[in-house]
């Protein structure tokens, strides 16, 4: 069976009927689910398409308070172009018909969803029933045939008839008359767009603290790289190394130690001397705490060979240290200028 009000219908797999439908001079999509006849999908459709001063004063009303509520929360600004109630639709695109009504009810309930421009990631949803705007909030897919106390308690529900707003909303005739009127689509070309949230001076601080303390770690780390390196050039420009890896010899002792409580107590103590060769003389230095690494070159004082640095890093570990750990300064000292810029400006 064919629509006239409805075009370029298709059926899925599941029994849904799809198609497309003008509503307020726009195209939106339609979605019948299975069961439901055609009919009273149209009938839905001209109910939207003839909507009473009452119901488009309820959307208004509704969709004014989500967006009155979201700025509040999210520390976003106000958009300078809404001044009157009726703008808030300016705002919003209307993209999804949700059409379900298994049972067979005689009244024309609804489920529209779409964009707004104050939540651009999970946009709204007008719920009607009977004339009755049930739910105003962000999209769920939600039913128009739960129970009236269900809607109620609906979280972050900004529905006119049950949430309480102290501010004061009104239309006049004049304004009810245009909202009527087709809505170009070109006025909607920035919905979709990420609004940027205003953040709180608690949360500016926290940011700018959080930056600096980087900034500082990572500068701090460049110029520890940096001596690093010149320690690395002075050694191996006036020490030469020892033909010979150096290797480590535990040496282990007894303590015996005496407790008032637990009397004799024998414990084992172990050090680490490093043994390195010299044109063929065995040096051995003083006690070391050993670390787990064998060093890979043994720099010496020709003039007094037991004298020595342990250098583990190649040349090349030192230059990617020292490079990386100046980009990371870099880029973490850029961050804080751009955020204490922008944080500024706002």
């Amino acid at each position: 069976m064919k629509s006239k009000i409805i075009k370029n219908t298709s059926t899925s797999n599941s029994g849904d009927m799809e198609g497309e439908f003008l509503f307020r001079g726009n195209k939106v999509s339609v979605l019948i689910e299975n069961g439901t006849d055609l009919e009273y999908a149209e009938k839905c459709i001209n109910y939207l398409n003839n909507l009473s001063d009452d119901v488009l004063i309820d959307l208004c009303k509704s969709a004014f308070y989500y967006y009155k509520d979201y700025v509040k929360e999210e520390y976003i600004e106000e958009y300078s172009d809404v001044k009157e109630l009726s703008d808030i639709l300016k705002k919003m695109q209307f993209q999804n018909l949700l059409v379900e009504n298994k049972d067979k009810h005689s009244e024309i309930g609804f489920n529209l969803s779409g964009k707004c421009l104050w939540e651009e990631e999970h946009g709204f949803e007008w719920v009607v029933r009977d004339g009755k705007t049930l739910i105003m909030s962000w999209n769920n897919n939600t039913s128009p045939w739960n129970e009236e106390d269900f809607y109620k308690k609906y979280s972050y529900n900004f529905s006119c008839r049950y949430y309480v707003s102290k501010e004061s909303v009104t239309l006049t005739q004049e304004q009810i008359d245009k909202l009527k009127e087709p809505i170009k689509h070109k006025e909607n070309k920035n919905l979709g767009k990420t609004r940027r949230r205003k953040l709180s001076l608690g949360e500016k601080i926290v940011w700018l603290v959080v930056v600096a303390i980087l900034t500082i770690t990572f500068g701090f780390v460049f110029l520890f790289q940096v001596k690093s390196t010149i320690y690395y050039h002075k050694v191996i420009n006036n020490y030469p190394y020892t033909s010979v890896t150096g290797t480590f010899n535990e040496k282990c002792e007894t303590v015996t130690s005496h407790d008032s409580e637990y009397g004799e107590i024998k414990k084992d103590f172990c050090t680490e001397n490093l043994i390195y060769k010299v044109n063929g003389k065995t040096y051995e230095t003083r006690k070391i705490e050993k670390n787990g690494l064998t060093p890979d070159i043994i720099y010496y004082n020709p003039d007094n060979p037991s004298e020595y640095y342990l250098i583990n890093q190649s040349e090349k570990q030192f230059y990617l240290d020292t490079i990386v750990s100046f980009a990371l300064f870099v880029i973490c000292l850029c961050s804080f200028i751009f955020l204490f810029r922008r944080f500024k400006k706002d």
